[in-house]
Parts: structure tokens; sequence; C-alpha cells
């Protein structure tokens, strides 16, 4: 992608669903967040400030970044030790060589590439968690959604304001694919929506995520639309963006020295 941070980002996800109590690398990101204009709303996050600090924070570690490369395959020595990874982009084909990798991918792409075992979807089913396509609203305000209560105080969504929202949905005259649709309060006159649920599409494989993509926009469109004309709050309702990678749940999970088992998390 063109930044850094995955799924908060090029995904849009801007919740971070756990920071409670957190040190590390993740205190750092709160603490630089908290000090941008875009102020965190609870768990909610301005994605574009999220893009900002993230370079930021990498820059004055002196960490070099390439962006629009893709890892395309993983080369091992004669003990079986990964010494390269190739990716291509723009400038054709490169090899990289380092004593240690990180595969932060998501999927488990290097991992898998190396020759990792993997496991994959549900045990029995093999299926996997539905993926999301995410939006930033405009043309709203939080007064007005939080009166209609849809839409939380701290910016996160409740089971009440998910249940209002779906109400005002089917009010509409649509019934999202996602059960429990999601306003999240980035600012008084901004928001993100999780509306969109795809489900029985796998995330390894280009075809599945392209239509899954396009299925999940669509939805989207069909959403801000029919809320338009629904009139209220909501018709001055505007589409500002859909992510550019829609959001995936779950990928490949790798094998590695140790599985942790229910009872190692029990027993912490």
């Amino acid at each position: 992608q063109g930044c850094l941070g995955g799924v908060w980002t090029a995904s849009m996800v801007n919740l971070i669903l756990d920071r409670r109590d957190k040190s590390g690398i993740l205190a750092e990101i709160l603490a630089e967040l908290s000090k941008s204009a875009a102020q965190l709303r609870g768990e909610v996050f301005d994605v574009e400030a999220m893009k900002f600090v993230l370079e930021d924070l990498c820059r004055q570690s002196g960490v070099k970044l390439l962006y629009h490369s893709r890892v395309v395959a993983a080369v091992k020595n004669a003990e079986n030790r990964l010494t390269h990874v190739v990716v291509e982009n723009k400038s054709g084909r490169q090899a990289f060589a380092a004593r240690a990798f990180v595969d932060a991918t998501g999927d488990g792409d290097v991992a898998a590439q190396a020759g990792c075992g993997f496991s994959w979807g549900h045990p029995s089913s093999g299926k996997t968690q539905p993926m999301s396509m995410i939006a930033l609203l405009g043309g709203l305000r939080y007064e007005e959604l939080n009166a209609l209560k849809v839409v939380r105080g701290d910016g996160v969504g409740s089971a009440d304001s998910k249940a209002a929202f779906c109400e005002e949905l089917r009010r509409a005259g649509v019934e999202p694919s996602y059960q429990g649709p999601t306003l999240f309060c980035i600012r008084d006159d901004l928001f993100a929506m999780m509306a969109n649920h795809q489900y029985g599409a796998s995330g390894i494989d280009a075809q599945q995520v392209t239509d899954a993509t396009i299925a999940g926009r669509a939805e989207i469109h069909k959403i801000v639309n029919v809320l338009r004309r629904l009139g209220g709050v909501w018709k001055d309702i505007q589409l500002l963006a859909t992510s550019a990678r829609i959001g995936v749940r779950e990928g490949r999970r790798i094998h590695g020295r140790y599985m942790l088992t229910k009872d190692d998390l029990v027993r912490g």
C-alpha cells in the first residue's frame, strides 16, 4: 500500500480495539496521536492522523520505507533459513537480504512462501470470518445522531446504538449485510461506518478479494443513497471515501514452535 498501518489505515478500520493499560509502541503511538489536531475520541482515531504519526515515528527512528511493493518469493539457504525476500514494484524485481524478517502481511504471505506450515479457517468447516468495507461519511452532525441514539458519545458503537442504526437502515428500505451496523464518531462532523460484511470470501484468493471489494463498495453506496432519501438527520449525508483495501479479519495462522492453548490463556 501507500501508507503504514495496514487495516488501521489502508482499510480505514479507525478503531483501536484494545488500547487500555498498554505500554510499548502502542503507548508511543497514542501519545503522538494525542498531540495532533485530530484527538483520540475513545478508541476512535482519524485515519489521516494515524498515517502521518506512523511515518513520522519511523522517520525519527531512521527506518527506511519502501511502499507499493509486494513480496513474491522467499529464498532459503542450505540450512533452510530465510535469507532473502523478493519483491516486485514499479522498479521491477528486487531482493532484500537480512538477518531476520518480520512477516507483517496479516495473511502470513512471507512465512507461507518460505515453507512454513499454517492453518486456515474454522477447524471443521474451513470458513473464515467475513471481510468489511469501511466508509467515511460527512454531512452529519454528532448532536443529531446522538439524539437519534445511533451513535455513542465516546465514538464507539454499543449494542443499543447498533440496533438503533439498523432500524434506521430498515426504515430506509435496506437490510444491511452486517446485523450490527456501526457509526464511529471521529469528529462532530466526520464519521466512519461499518455496515458491510462479505461472507465466504478468502483473503488469499485475489479474485475473491476483488469480488468482495466490489460488492462491499456497492452496498455502501446503496446505504448512503437510501439514507439521504430518508431525510431528516440524513438529508445532507455524503460518502467521502471507501477504503482502498477491504478489511480482512482472518488470514493464515502460521505454525510456530508452540501453539497457545485456551488453558495457557486462562493461566496467564
